[in-house]
């Protein structure tokens, strides 16, 4: 099986080979002489690059700052409803302390140690 494949690689080779030399060749485009610019033409004027000031991240950040309050900043909730949610459910602890640590300082009740 394998000296099929080799067979049939070499003779794919070879047809390309031999395709490649019989076609005829790439030509050339034909080379089209300069015009000359006329005298009467007004040469093009460089245009000055625009500068673009630097933004004020001052000025953003107190726009975004002022623009937060108490009821649609991210992640902000209440005390009332803190106590509340946490009253429902315990929250998720992970402990990412090693063992070593855990017997020196103790554990934290209820937390799950995966350690770094």
């Amino acid at each position: 099986m394998k000296r099929q494949v080799q067979t049939l690689f070499v003779l794919l080779v070879v047809m390309s080979m031999l395709l490649a030399a019989c076609s005829p060749a790439a030509q050339q485009p034909a080379a089209v002489p300069p015009t000359a610019i006329p005298a009467t033409a007004v040469p093009p004027t460089a245009v000055p690059p625009t500068e673009v000031p630097a933004p004020d991240a001052a000025a953003l950040f107190s726009g975004l700052f002022a623009g937060l309050t108490g009821d649609n900043g991210y992640g902000t909730i209440s005390a009332v409803k803190l106590n509340e949610a946490l009253a429902d459910k315990a929250p998720f602890l992970l402990d990412v302390r090693e063992a070593a640590d855990l017997e020196k300082d103790g554990y934290i009740a209820g937390a799950v140690n995966i350690p770094v």
